[in-house]
């Protein structure tokens, strides 16, 4: 053997050990990606996504496409059929595949995993088949009263007011009707599409306004057009989840006699993902004079709101937080629903984004709350907290202090 062969003959061995040693990685990141994509977490993402798509949502990113070149069987000869060429060869495909493999894992053990919110959720969103079975469940419910959606509108962006509306049509309960009432938008999209979809649905009513009032006499005009027994409130360019309104009824047969409900929510950012989660607590009166906290999803027995006159229009902003209150003086029946059923968009003009963004609504909540306090006859004013917008501080006045009675001994 030439020294010639000798060189060739071990560049050939260490190419041959190359891909013995390629081959090994290759067949454990294998193992690794058929676990992950056999797991739990990713049978649900796959269920996640497919039921965003059947709400008509498409914020989801696509799947990771694999291009089939890399796929293929690579090892074949080359043309002077010299062993080494082929071992290369081999080497170079499985170190590709190898590689793109390595890719894919990394992928998708990130893939919208970015903190525990997304871990969780994962986790816990309502399957296709789950829908099919509530929508079944819905025809069962001993009471199934209609929900109106109450949205009022002006120059919501296209998108997000099809999204808002689709999210409406695409409830499992059937039993909704969605009112809208159009501020005087200018923007001449926005009468497009309500005067669409009140074609396609007739579920759907629009009234629209011949002047623009703002927020509150918008929604005061939205809840005119209301004939359920309850009304919900969505704002234009949110989301409520396909299971909504159905937890909703189910929570209102188990407790009839209830007048408002309340239910966790979340946001959605600007690329379309779900973040920044608000698990509440269950209903404390001295809790809610602190913050706004039940929020969405707000739905309300209707002669209740409407023996309380609606929303003022003075304090437009924060109409809400004044409409709770003065509701909750009048019933302690109050049920938090302790699922995520609403989705709030963040955007540059919105408070989900930037406290600041509307500082008007925090000085009519300041405003609100210290009506409250006089209508219950409890001294105090309060205040706003400037490291914390829209968290409130109610300091009452004490007119007789009283010494507490401290044991001096152990019981």
């Amino acid at each position: 053997m030439t020294g010639r062969d000798s060189v060739h003959e071990a560049e050939l061995t260490k190419s041959l050990r190359e891909l013995a040693k390629a081959r090994r990685r290759l067949e454990d990141l294998r193992e690794a990606y058929t676990i992950v994509e056999k797991s739990r977490f990713a049978l649900l993402r796959r269920a996640f996504r497919s039921l965003k798509g059947l709400a008509g949502f498409t914020h989801a990113r696509p799947p990771l496409v694999v291009e089939s070149r890399y796929l293929r069987e690579s090892a074949v000869p080359s043309p002077n059929g010299s062993d080494d060429g082929l071992a290369r060869r081999l080497l170079d495909a499985e170190l590709d595949r190898t590689n793109l493999l390595e890719s894919i894992i990394v992928e998708r053990a990130h893939m919208r995993l970015e903190d525990d919110y997304e871990r969780w959720l994962s986790l816990s969103v309502v399957r296709p088949t789950d829908l099919v079975r509530l929508r079944q469940m819905s025809e069962t419910l001993p009471r199934r009263v209609t929900i109106s959606v109450i949205m009022a509108t002006f120059d919501t962006p296209e998108q997000f007011l099809r999204e808002a509306i689709e999210s409406v049509r695409a409830q499992v309960y059937p039993y909704w009707e969605l009112c809208i009432a159009d501020d005087a938008s200018t923007k001449s999209h926005v009468r497009e599409i309500l005067e669409a979809y009140t074609s396609l649905d007739s579920r759907i009513k629009v009234f629209y306004r011949n002047e623009n009032g703002h927020i509150a006499r918008a929604s005061n005009s939205a809840l005119a057009l209301a004939s359920g027994e309850f009304v919900g409130f969505l704002d234009h360019d949110d989301t409520l989840s396909p299971d909504a309104l159905f937890e909703v009824v189910m929570a209102i047969n188990r407790f009839p006699d209830v007048d408002m409900l309340y239910s966790d929510e979340d946001k959605i950012d600007e690329a379309g993902n779900f973040c920044e989660p608000h698990f509440k607590p269950d209903w404390s009166p001295d809790s809610f004079l602190s913050r706004m906290y039940t929020c969405h999803f707000g739905v309300y027995r209707r002669s209740l709101i409407e023996s309380l006159g609606g929303f003022r229009t003075e304090f437009s902003g924060s109409q809400d937080y004044d409409l709770v209150l003065r509701l909750t003086e009048r019933t302690d029946k109050i049920y938090h629903i302790p699922r995520l059923l609403y989705h709030w968009r963040r955007h540059s003009e919105s408070t989900a984004v930037e406290g600041k963004a509307k500082p008007y609504a925090f000085a009519a909540a300041i405003q609100a709350l210290n009506e409250a306090l006089d209508r219950r006859n409890e001294p105090g004013i309060a205040r706003e907290r400037a490291d914390h917008p829209g968290i409130y501080v109610v300091r009452y006045d004490i007119h007789e202090p009283r010494s507490i009675p401290v044991s001096r001994s152990l019981p």
